[in-house]
């Protein structure tokens, strides 16, 4: 059998050990220099990266990129499904806003 929990679970954390790896390295380079790390965006990008060679066979490489134009968008998705839930009534805001060009 191909797809056992064991083989899964090794993959995973095969994985995730590999984007940890990347995690640490980015640390390392700025831990002597002051500069400031968004913890959530590096969080964001490990479960992108993890998720992508995970579930889909392809290293998104979010970790070591400072734009990643999917991950923006899926972010940004994330973000309108939020607003949807919470506001009914949102689609015909968000229509107006997306006709006149202001989102």
């Amino acid at each position: 059998r191909i797809f056992t929990r064991n083989i899964f679970n090794t993959f995973v954390r095969e994985s995730l050990l590999k984007n940890c790896e990347k995690i640490r390295a980015r640390l390392d380079s700025v831990a002597n220099t002051g500069e400031a790390v968004d913890v959530q965006e590096i969080i964001f990008k490990l479960t992108m990266d993890t998720i992508g060679l995970v579930g889909f066979g392809i290293d998104l490489n979010t970790l070591e990129k400072d734009f990643v134009p999917f991950a923006h968008a899926f972010d940004r998705t994330q973000k309108l499904i939020s607003k949807r839930f919470l506001r009914p009534g949102w689609n015909t805001i968000f229509g107006f806003l997306l006709v006149y060009g202001i989102i």
